[in-house]
């Protein structure tokens, strides 16, 4: 049996039809009603692990409005506050991570220039684009144990211990029908300080969900597996194990 290549499909659409009043508008494409974007900024449980998009969440603008050389600016721009935010939620134990539809290098490339690619330890996909949108690429790596610590012998987090955020709610809206929590954000402009004070308070609930399968609850976000560099398809490889990973994992640290 050969390798197994989730079909490529762009679910990004049409964001820009989006009003800014949050009430539901016609996707420009095929007249779809979009979900409401505050229905998305609901955190009810405590999260170990936060999957970020990258334009338009990380970056202030969309991907499908930004090319690559202002990505690296745009964040550097942003780094000041990114840094301080995103240390805090490294702080409570969060396994930070990025996935986006923009390539890997370019995220990288952002990262590295902005002085912030050291707090991502969890994998850092590119091109998740597929039928099941983001939602199958993160499931496959909760299953395939890759955003455990180290010495974590247990199943991956509970699917409801998962927070992705990102601006699109097309995705937002499969994520959360596949289980994980989500937080929107803007329809511009990127991450705002008053949303990681929104996500920041949700790390600080009490814990009422048991954190893997056959687990008790635990006290806060766990620490994370320094996986490095997955590449999409190596999530969609059906065939995939987790010796390979780790050792792929060591090589790029």
């Amino acid at each position: 049996a050969g390798s197994f290549r989730r079909p490529m499909l762009n679910l990004s659409s049409s964001l820009s039809s989006l009003n800014t009043t949050g009430h539901l508008v016609l996707d420009q494409q095929g007249g779809t009603p979009l979900p409401n974007r505050e229905d998305f900024k609901v955190i009810r449980k405590k999260v170990e692990v936060i999957m970020f998009d990258f334009d338009g969440t990380l970056t202030s603008t969309p991907g499908d409005r930004q090319v690559r050389t202002k990505k690296r600016i745009e964040l550097a721009e942003r780094a000041p506050m990114l840094q301080a935010r995103l240390k805090i939620l490294r702080d409570f134990g969060c396994l930070l991570g990025i996935i986006s539809k923009s390539t890997e290098m370019t995220i990288r490339d952002a990262l590295e220039g902005a002085g912030l690619l050291y707090h991502f330890e969890a994998p850092i996909i590119g091109k998740a684009m597929g039928f099941e949108g983001k939602i199958g690429f993160i499931q496959d790596l909760a299953r395939r144990g890759l955003l455990r610590k180290p010495g974590d012998r247990r199943p991956g987090p509970n699917f409801a211990r998962i927070l992705l955020v990102d601006d699109d709610v097309l995705e937002l809206e499969r994520a959360s029908a596949g289980g994980l929590q989500t937080y929107a954000a803007p329809q511009t402009g990127g991450l705002q300080h008053a949303d990681f004070d929104l996500i920041e308070a949700s790390l600080k609930q009490p814990s009422a969900l048991p954190a893997r399968p056959g687990g008790g609850p635990i006290g806060r976000c766990s620490l994370g597996f320094p996986v490095g560099s997955l590449s999409a398809e190596s999530i969609s490889n059906s065939r995939l194990s987790l010796s390979n990973a780790s050792l792929k994992a060591g090589n790029a640290k």
